[in-house]
């Protein structure tokens, strides 16, 4: 086997792998999509038959009826539209599980733009285990959509932190990230707010930062000087942040007016009661392990790198303040990144090999 063929080879093997990882929490979750409907299902798919534009319940019902025939459903009544409802019910959920698919496969880009595959690929793996997926995965909610959404808006957050060039391309690379960002989180909290409002974070601060230096910046920029603003050459990078963050106000506003769903009670944590001091010392290691290591890493992901930290912070932060039946689905990425960071300290400490994550 020449050199060409062994690469060949690695990258197969490499594609194979992350189709396996990012596969698993979908198959994890679809497992039981025949089980009988929790609280609330019902009552979900049917305002989506009524609805299949989403134009009254807002977007997150899209998902609902993806893979359900809905004209048979919109005439029944009465216990005859109970059981018709029942029997679509695992399609809806079919939904959830293409749902879930894509925000994997979304999260997996992410964390290998901020830090390689490897641990993309363990995260993934630890993603599959967690509460809210392993245990009502394809449950119909919208906390499902956001989460799509959200992965979306953090992929194209983490795009605008890699180095632009200034040709053409760049710039038009530029403006799709930043429109495809702002619509996404629009989508995100337009779906589920309760775990959209932290998502703006990246363009807040990055408003706070030109905030702070405006006059000096003003002054750069009549002078044609941008070279010379405060925040120096750094306030290109910051613009498209921040028109990313503009357009989430813009789209969220506009799709929150079909109405706002609260936060759905599953009664599932992110782990289960009694594993919390183990996992979240290895979740609180794996953050420590995380930001040290973001100072020995190139630096055009060093910003991707603090920014996936920052949010998944948020995420597991805003989770914690809610209330403790609600879905935590949203916020269990970010947890399966610090997991997935603490077992890689735990699995190289032994030999004190040097970690870089």
């Amino acid at each position: 086997m020449n050199a060409r063929d062994a690469t060949r080879a690695r990258r197969l093997v490499a594609a194979a792998v992350a189709l396996l990882a990012v596969l698993l929490p979908a198959l994890v979750a679809g497992r039981t999509i025949d089980r009988p409907a929790a609280a609330g299902e019902l009552a979900r798919l049917g305002a989506a038959v009524d609805d299949p534009d989403g134009r009254a319940a807002g977007p997150a019902q899209l998902l609902y009826v993806a893979f359900v025939d809905v004209a048979p459903l919109a005439g029944t009544v009465g216990t005859q539209r109970d059981a018709a409802l029942r029997r679509a019910l695992p399609m809806a959920r079919l939904g959830m599980v293409a749902g879930l698919f894509v925000a994997t496969a979304l999260f997996h880009v992410a964390v290998t733009l901020a830090a390689g595959r490897a641990l993309a690929w363990l995260a993934c793996l630890v993603l599959a285990v967690v509460a809210p997926v392993r245990d009502v995965g394809c449950s119909l909610r919208p906390e499902v959509a956001n989460l799509a959404f959200a992965m979306l808006g953090l992929v194209a957050v983490v795009a605008l932190c890699r180095p632009r060039a200034g040709t053409a391309a760049g710039r038009a690379a530029t403006t799709v990230a930043t429109l495809a960002g702002g619509l996404a989180l629009g989508l995100a909290v337009a779906t589920q707010p309760a775990y959209g409002v932290h998502l703006f974070a990246p363009g807040l601060g990055a408003a706070w930062v030109l905030a702070a230096n405006l006059r000096g910046t003003w002054r750069a920029l009549r002078q044609r000087r941008p070279d010379l603003a405060p925040v120096g050459g750094a306030w290109r990078e910051l613009v498209p942040w921040l028109l990313t963050t503009l357009c989430s106000f813009a789209a969220g506003a506009v799709l929150l007016r079909s109405g706002a769903p609260a936060p759905t009670p599953t009664g599932v944590g992110l782990v289960p009661t009694g594993w919390w001091v183990p996992v979240a010392a290895l979740a609180g290691a794996g953050a420590v392990v995380w930001v040290l290591g973001s100072r020995s890493r190139p630096p055009a992901q060093r910003m991707a790198h603090a920014l996936l930290a920052a949010q998944s912070a948020l995420w597991i932060g805003h989770r914690a303040m809610l209330a403790p039946d609600a879905d935590a689905l949203p916020a269990a990425p970010a947890f399966a990144l610090f997991v997935a960071a603490g077992l890689t300290l735990a699995v190289v400490l032994p030999g004190r090999r040097r970690v870089r994550i």
